[in-house]
């Protein structure tokens, strides 16, 4: 969460997430492996024709783009990805990750988690966190990077998906 101190900080921040200005990192755990290591994901945003309170991938939506990237598979059943969104769509890492067929553990609103494999899977809610974000100080000009650290709940479903299916890291861990 960001605050401005004054009207005109406020402003520059707006500007600034308007300019698509600052970089904004999420990871999350996903259902099964992608079958490329990185990619983008183009695809416009749009409410969903029939259910009006989710959003899906429309012709008629507005531009969306997301960067991912693999960072560690957990055998075939799941994967941590590192996933930067460059426009500011409402769900638009979930809508983007579900329609590549890699829906975001414990998101019933865009995966299908009543399957009985992920019956004793420890993922109490949405596994998707916003890690960090880098933007420039609305007054100063300073480059400044936000980071919040993994949640306890995330850290348990990934070391429960390590020793439970084996785990392959293709970037390595940084904190």
């Amino acid at each position: 969460m960001i605050v401005a101190k004054s009207d005109a900080a406020f402003h520059r921040l707006i500007e600034q997430f308007s300019g698509r200005e600052p970089d904004k990192e999420y990871i999350a755990l996903v259902d099964k492996v992608p079958r490329l290591l990185s990619g983008t994901m183009s695809a416009s945003i749009d409410r969903h024709r029939m259910v009006r309170v989710r959003m899906a991938v429309s012709d008629d939506g507005k531009e969306a783009v997301t960067d991912w990237q693999v960072e560690a598979r957990f055998g075939a059943q799941a994967s941590l990805i590192r996933a930067r969104p460059r426009t500011g769509r409402t769900h638009q890492i979930r809508v983007h990750l579900a329609h590549l067929g890699h829906a975001i553990l414990g998101d019933r609103t865009y995966g299908k988690f009543d399957n009985p494999i992920f019956a004793n899977w420890p993922m109490p809610r949405v596994m998707l966190h916003a890690h960090r974000l880098h933007l420039v100080h609305p007054v100063t000009e300073k480059a400044m990077v936000f980071t919040a650290p993994i949640p306890k709940d995330f850290i348990v479903l990934e070391k429960w998906l390590a020793k439970t299916y084996g785990e392959r890291r293709f970037v390595e861990e940084t904190e």
